[in-house]
């Protein structure tokens, strides 16, 4: 059984598309992943962006059910209001856009992930860390028959998880 939520959203065109970029921008190799799983992994990307430079906190587990209580179980209770919303959602069609993290200011694009050479203890290690859960995610679609997980990669793990975990 694998842990999370399962939602099912529609995404407007012009998100796909850039969704697209943003797993290309990544290095996530995308052939054999389904449209879902590549908008469950640009969304992992981006919340993991968003957390490393501070733009939102990193998630509390002891807190997890306290914030998810109203969206986790059979909601029936709710399901007249979100028929409502989504039926008003629906006629606006492509006109309604997503608040930017930045409040309507310019967002600032991250740079280019530098080197693991270049970066001080610290960094590397949150650098080190993000990177290893991707790598994580990618080998467990590829274990499940979504995507392929060549040698590189694995390579690559190794090297993170000695970096992320130095005692095993």
């Amino acid at each position: 059984m694998k842990v999370g939520i399962v939602a099912r959203i529609r995404v407007n065109p012009r998100d796909c598309q850039s969704l697209l970029d943003v797993l290309d921008r990544a290095g996530v190799q995308r052939q054999n992943m389904s449209f879902s799983g590549c908008v469950s992994m640009a969304l992992a990307s981006l919340l993991e962006t968003a957390r490393l430079q501070k733009i939102i906190p990193e998630p509390d587990p002891f807190n997890y059910l306290n914030r998810l209580s109203q969206y986790v179980g059979n909601g029936n209770a709710q399901q007249n209001t979100r028929s409502t919303v989504a039926a008003g959602m629906g006629r606006l069609g492509d006109s309604i856009s997503a608040p930017t993290l930045a409040g309507g200011a310019q967002a600032v694009r991250p740079a280019e992930p530098p080197g693991v050479a270049e970066l001080d203890t610290s960094a590397e290690n949150e650098y080190a860390k993000t990177r290893l859960s991707q790598l994580v995610t990618e080998k467990d679609m590829a274990e499940n028959g979504v995507g392929n997980w060549p040698e590189d990669k694995e390579q690559e793990f190794q090297l993170l998880y000695k970096i992320v975990y130095p005692h095993g």
